[in-house]
C-alpha cells in the first residue's frame, strides 16, 4: 500500500515537471484591462421621444470594469467584469439603476498599422440590476401612454457589443432583451440598450 502511494506521488510530480514548460507556453490570461467610462441608458422612447444620442449620451453616468483576455491568434477571448450606475430621470420618474455584470465575450483582432490595431467583440452577460426610486409620479404615469411597475433587485441578461481601439479607447452597445429593463413598456416595442464609452490601460503580462 505505501509503496503504491509512493508511486502515485511520483507519477503526479512527473506529470506536473512535464506539464510546467506548456504551462508556461500556453499562459492562462494574456493580458487584464482596468477602465473608467460613461454608460447611458438608451431606454423606452416613449418616456422622452425627442430625445437623440447626444441627449442620451449627455446623460450619461459612471462605468467601471476590469477584464482579462486570452489570445488565440487573431482571436481573443475576454472576460470583463464591469459596474455601469444608469440615472434615470423623466417627468414620471426618476429613479437609480446600479448593475453589476459579468461579460463574456469573443472577438477578432484586425493588424492595421501595427498587429491587433483595433479588434471587434459580442458577448453575453449577466447582470445584477439594483434599483432604486427617488420619486414616482403614479398620476402621471396613469395619464400618459406608459405601463410601469416598480422593480427590486433582480437578474438581467445581456448582450455586449463593442470596438477596442489600441486596447485603450472601448466603444459599444448592450442590448437589453425586451422593453421593459427599466420597468416601462410602450407602444415603441424598441428593446432597451445601453452605451458605453471607456478609457482604459491594459497590462501585457506576456511582456517580459
Amino acid at each position: 500500500m505505501l509503496n503504491r502511494r509512493r508511486s502515485g506521488w511520483i507519477t503526479l510530480l512527473f506529470f506536473i515537471a512535464l506539464s510546467a514548460p506548456i504551462l508556461r507556453a500556453q499562459p492562462l490570461v494574456d493580458g487584464v484591462s482596468v477602465g473608467a467610462g460613461v454608460s447611458s441608458y438608451h431606454g423606452d422612447l416613449d418616456w422622452n421621444p425627442d430625445n437623440g444620442p447626444a441627449e442620451f449620451l449627455a446623460a450619461g453616468n459612471l462605468g467601471l470594469f476590469v477584464a482579462a483576455d486570452r489570445s488565440f491568434g487573431p482571436f481573443i477571448a475576454e472576460t470583463a467584469f464591469r459596474y455601469d450606475r444608469l440615472a434615470i430621470d423623466y417627468p414620471q420618474v426618476e429613479m437609480t439603476l446600479n448593475t453589476v455584470s459579468l461579460d463574456f465575450n469573443a472577438g477578432i483582432g484586425f493588424n492595421i498599422v501595427r498587429p491587433l490595431f483595433f479588434r471587434v467583440f459580442a458577448g453575453i452577460s449577466p447582470m445584477l440590476v439594483v434599483p432604486s426610486y427617488e420619486r414616482v409620479d403614479q398620476e402621471a404615469l396613469d395619464r400618459s401612454i406608459l405601463t410601469f411597475q416598480e422593480q427590486g433587485t433582480r437578474l438581467a441578461w445581456s448582450f455586449p457589443v463593442g470596438l477596442v481601439i489600441q486596447d485603450v479607447l472601448r466603444l459599444g452597445v448592450r442590448f437589453v432583451p425586451g422593453d421593459d429593463f427599466d420597468g416601462a413598456t410602450g407602444r415603441s416595442g424598441a428593446s432597451d440598450l445601453i452605451s458605453f464609452v471607456s478609457v482604459g490601460y491594459r497590462f501585457d503580462l506576456l511582456r517580459p
